[in-house]
């Protein structure tokens, strides 16, 4: 297993995407534009699709309208993440590994 604490605000996903650089790719490219909006988990986010100038893939994130929160992000049609909860504190017992470590 692996466990790890983040403290910056985007990171590595637990599936290995990293955030951070797809949205810096994204927003990069030469086609990014202003979607329609979305409610997601009861908030008003703001999305953009992103294309990729060499390819028909389209990018699209999705951030809370009021503090920038990342709710939704999909890639290519090929991965789909969309927030089921979220909180602006963590427990830090959460990061406490399950199992002990020499």
């Amino acid at each position: 297993g692996k466990c790890s604490k983040d403290t910056s605000t985007l990171g590595t996903a637990p599936d290995g995407v990293n955030i951070q650089k797809a949205i810096q790719e994204a927003t990069s490219g030469q086609d990014v534009k202003e979607v329609d909006k979305r409610t997601i988990m009861g908030r008003s986010a703001r999305c953009f699709e992103a294309k990729d100038p060499g390819s028909d893939d389209a990018t699209t994130y999705c951030f809370d309208s009021k503090d920038s929160s990342l709710l939704a992000l999909e890639i290519g049609g090929n991965m789909k993440m969309t927030a089921t909860k979220i909180s602006t504190s963590v427990d830090d017992k959460l990061f406490e590994l399950p199992y002990p470590v020499n």
